[in-house]
């Protein structure tokens, strides 16, 4: 018999991953996402935190992402619906099983890291694009595959 931990660890990485292909897709053909959806995935997540028992560690890594994809929004480096998504994913965590919050940002940060060079060296190379002109890279889609494979990497 599964756990109701387990089946709410199942949901609410279903839940997040959901919203993280919708805003993916939004992200590639329109470069910008909607406040609505995202106020959605927001209750939500803050909902499933609260029912975890996680709710302030779950704001606490909310912050902390906020604060690191604020420096990098500054540097150009991220757009502000990419803050905006990176500041409300911590409320998901509770879904991938890592010991405690902290290793959970940790591992979801390097593994980003890897995740969007790997994807901007692909995209770079592989849109046919002139490369005088300087495009923006989707990096919901990096979130959104951060995030499954971070869920992969610590399956129970």
């Amino acid at each position: 018999m599964i756990s109701f931990s387990l089946w709410m660890s199942i949901a609410s990485f279903l839940l997040g991953f959901g919203f993280l292909i919708y805003f993916s897709i939004k992200d590639i053909l329109h470069s910008e996402i909607e406040h609505l959806p995202l106020g959605i995935m927001l209750v939500i997540g803050v909902s499933i935190s609260i029912i975890r028992n996680e709710f302030m560690i779950s704001a606490l890594g909310a912050v902390i992402f906020f604060w690191i994809s604020y420096l990098l929004y500054r540097k150009d480096a991220v757009g502000g619906g990419d803050t905006k998504l990176l500041t409300v994913l911590p409320f998901f965590f509770g879904a991938v099983g890592f010991p405690n919050m902290f290793v959970k940002l940790w591992v979801f940060l390097c593994l980003f890291l890897i995740m969007g060079v790997l994807y901007a060296v692909v995209w770079k190379f592989g849109s046919g694009k002139s490369k005088k002109k300087k495009k923006k890279i989707p990096l919901i889609p990096v979130i959104a595959i951060t995030y499954a494979l971070l869920w992969i990497i610590n399956i129970r």
